[in-house]
């Protein structure tokens, strides 16, 4: 498994640096925040599995922070351990209400901060690994039931996620790749916020074109990818129903990552054998993009 991400969210250094000799002996990558709002900006950049948040933090408090990050769908699944000096009944209500995993106080014993982390991140590897396998489970299910059809494709490649995102979310790399066989991609626009659209156009030996456009409905960089799939092609005479097109990245070893691809809301189960083959195709030709780069 790859090591885990450990963000420490604390504005005093000192603190900083000995949970930092503490956390030594435990596989994980460390990145440091300073205040709430550095915090937040963190959390999204580095994706952390775990954070050990301090309540008393400038600009934004721990409270504050856990309170946002548990609302928003796309962090409410990072664990959230508490360290702080703050002892008082009130002060834990407050911090289970806003959604901690756990509360460790100030000071800090070391073998009771490495078993709570060490469990709290076995926790996390669970929870992701069982969402995952739900999903999985889902679009199988989904893909032979009579109202939906559904295309489910996993992959594994000996790259970063941050790589396989930036191939999905970069116009200039999607050129390079989302096209099936002997079809090239001439033109792509992506831009990849919620709310934008992408649209690709792609062209057949015979100079048949092919246009697929739509909205990006969840961004979680280096992770998840939602979007609408709209298909207008030289025989289609009216707009073809949205569908949905979902793609999951996890590193599962250094360097090595795994790919789930979703396409559901198909209209019938010859429309779904065909975007399994093209899927299979343009799959081939990023993992090939991917490794030829590296």
């Amino acid at each position: 498994m790859a090591a885990s991400k450990i963000l420490i969210a604390d504005d005093n250094q000192t603190n900083v640096e000995l949970l930092e000799a503490y956390l030594a002996d435990i596989d994980c990558q460390i990145a440091v925040a300073v205040d709430g709002h550095d915090t937040l900006e963190k959390v999204a950049a580095f994706q952390p599995d775990l954070i050990l948040l301090d309540i008393m933090m400038p600009k934004l408090s721990g409270f504050e922070v856990c309170e946002r990050l548990k609302r928003d769908p796309a962090t409410k699944d990072i664990m959230i351990l508490m360290v702080t000096a703050l002892n008082e009944h009130g002060d834990i209500e407050r911090a289970v209400a806003v959604g901690c995993d756990d509360f460790l106080s100030k000071p800090v014993n070391k073998l009771e901060l490495i078993k709570r982390v060490e469990n709290m991140l076995k926790l996390r590897q669970v929870t992701d690994e069982l969402e995952r396998l739900r999903r999985y489970i889902d679009g199988m299910e989904e893909s032979t039931g009579p109202e939906r059809n559904v295309v489910t494709l996993v992959r594994r490649s000996k790259v970063s996620p941050q790589r396989i995102f930036a191939a999905w979310t970069d116009a200039a790399l999607l050129r390079r790749w989302l096209a099936p066989g002997e079809y090239v991609v001439a033109a792509a626009e992506a831009d990849a916020r919620v709310g934008g659209r992408h649209r690709i156009e792609v062209q057949g030996p015979s100079g048949d074109k092919h246009i697929v456009s739509g909205e990006y409905k969840e961004l979680v960089p280096h992770r998840r990818i939602v979007a609408t799939w709209e298909y207008q092609g030289p025989n289609t005479r009216r707009p073809q129903p949205a569908t949905l097109l979902t793609v999951e990245l996890r590193e599962i070893a250094p360097g090595v990552s795994e790919l789930m691809l979703k396409h559901e809301r198909l209209a019938d189960s010859e429309g779904r054998d065909r975007l399994q083959q093209g899927w299979t195709a343009c799959l081939a030709k990023l993992d090939a993009l991917l490794h030829a780069s590296n």
